[in-house]
Parts: structure tokens; sequence; C-alpha cells
């Protein structure tokens, strides 16, 4: 089943300013490895999963395309819509 999780993550990415390198940095991955995610042609472990959603603060839902985030600081149930 392909899913947003690429295209989401590099939204991410692109939207906080980072490089590849500094996210790959960031999870303890090297460059490369992290590429394959934005590529879809790989698929992070849980660690890393809950790692990107802790790094972006953003729901693992949301990483994985369930979910619009509408997190703010003070986050509570009304703020995350389902798609």
């Amino acid at each position: 089943m392909k899913t947003k999780f690429p295209i989401i993550l590099k939204e991410l990415r692109k939207t906080n300013k980072m490089t590849q390198q500094q996210l790959a940095d960031k999870l303890h991955i090297s460059q490369r490895a992290y590429s394959h995610y934005e590529k879809g042609e790989a698929e992070p472990n849980l660690e890393t999963l809950l790692r990107l959603a802790e790094i972006f603060k953003v729901s693992t839902d949301y990483l994985i395309g369930r979910y619009v985030n509408v997190f703010e600081s003070n986050t509570s149930c009304n703020n995350v819509k389902a798609v």
C-alpha cells in the first residue's frame, strides 16, 4: 500500500528549513538512508517514526497521512481532524 509518508516527510523537512543531512544527523542515520524515506524506497522503523514525530511536533498519524495535523502548543483531541 502506497502511503503519503514520503510527501509529508519532505514537506515537513522543507517547511522547517532542514537539509536531508541535518535531519539524518538528528535521527542518527546516514543521509542516504534518510533519502530512501523521502523517495518511498524504505520506511522507518517505529523508533525512527516516533523520533520524526517528536522532531516535527506532529502525530505519527499525521506523518503516515491518516490525519491532518493542526497541533499547537496546547494539544487536545479537538485539534486533530480526520481526513
